[in-house]
């Protein structure tokens, strides 16, 4: 019972982020370089959460730690135009109905997984009705329960204060503040003992003001210019310099150990640069495979909504058999690949029920 029920819930999520993953706006330009980034992140954003199993794995999460930067960028690049047609609005409601809607079915989908698994299902229900639960999520994005949405409700926030401030005239003084947000965040994340002496509870570094403003502004700055910088760039440079900056961070976190001052957070020094670099060759310059550029464009929002749910599955299945040792080694990998096959059956599903209709 409690297995059909994971999948009648499984199917829900594929059928909202297939739902939201095909409302397009009219006349919408694509850049297929940005979906095969999107492809890229998604990736990375299943290699942080069930990274590569000994050492490897815990740094190369430092690399993957350029995902959300990108996402959030992509997301920042296509604003203005939707803030010239006055199309903010309808953005805000999509992303605010994939925000309930993904936390309502992920509440239910832990739910059961905590039966199956025989958790106590109280520690879901007390942190989520608790007033310290509540100020975390209204305030900070913080989702107890499924912690990757963090990104959808910090995303709504962006949205909301990117579109106020178009509206009342404060665009300059919202990028002049970019940087220091940023700063903000990486002095309360990685480098809380550096500057504070203190560890400093995460939610305070990933959320909409310290991560998430900063790359979509970044993002919007980029669309606003694009032509001045395309023209000024460099192709060559910008891979090996995204490179560079990832194994940077790699660097520091190594740094930071041997100091014993390293801390829970997201953003190194070097994050930034590298995820601004990698943004602009994948926007510019990128001319890979159309397939990476259709999986980004049709199962990249499906992907990220079911991962966590495949991963939950595999890993209790696979725990319970002798093949847990090798797989922890490439996790990421069959995760992948299995979101994506699975959101590829429904699109194609969902497809053919409407050609027959």
């Amino acid at each position: 019972m409690q297995e059909r029920t994971g999948s009648a819930i499984i199917i829900a999520i594929l059928m909202w982020g297939n739902a939201m993953s095909e409302r397009k706006e009219i006349n919408t330009v694509r850049y297929a370089g940005l979906d095969r980034l999107k492809t890229l992140c998604a990736l990375l954003v299943i290699c942080a959460h069930a990274p590569f199993a000994g050492g490897f794995g815990g740094y190369f999460e430092d690399i993957c730690s350029l995902a959300v930067p990108c996402f959030f960028m992509v997301s920042g690049f296509f604003f203005p135009r939707a803030l010239e047609r006055g199309r903010e609005g309808y953005r805000i409601g999509r992303i605010a109905r994939m925000t309930g809607l993904s936390m309502l079915l992920y509440f239910v989908w832990m739910f059961v997984f905590y039966r199956w698994t025989g958790q106590d299902v109280h520690v879901i229900t007390d942190y989520l009705f608790s007033f310290r639960g509540m100020v975390k999520f209204l305030f900070f994005n913080n989702v107890g329960f499924a912690h990757h949405l963090w990104y959808l409700s910090a995303l709504l926030f962006v949205l909301i204060i990117v579109s106020l401030a178009w509206r009342w005239g404060l665009m300059r003084p919202l990028f002049l503040l970019c940087p220091f947000l940023l700063l903000a965040g990486i002095a309360m994340g990685r480098y809380a003992d550096v500057v504070f002496h203190r560890f400093i509870s995460l939610e305070f570094s990933r959320n909409a003001y310290c991560l998430g403003l900063p790359f979509f502004c970044a993002g919007m700055r980029i669309a606003q210019n694009k032509e001045k910088i395309r023209c000024r760039l460099k192709k060559q440079w910008l891979l090996p310099l995204a490179l560079l900056f990832g194994l940077l961070s790699i660097g520091e976190h190594l740094l930071l150990e041997h100091l014993g001052r390293n801390m829970e957070g997201d953003m190194f020094l070097s994050t930034a640069p590298g995820a601004i670099c990698l943004f602009l060759y994948f926007c510019f310059f990128d001319e890979g495979s159309p397939r990476l550029s259709a999986i980004g464009r049709e199962c990249s929002t499906g992907i990220y909504l079911i991962h966590v749910a495949v991963l939950d599955i595999l890993y209790t299945i696979l725990s319970k058999t002798p093949f847990v040792v090798a797989y922890e080694y490439i996790a990421p990998v069959p995760i992948f690949l299995t979101s994506m096959l699975l959101v590829m059956l429904w699109n194609a599903f969902v497809k053919r029920r409407r050609a027959s209709s």
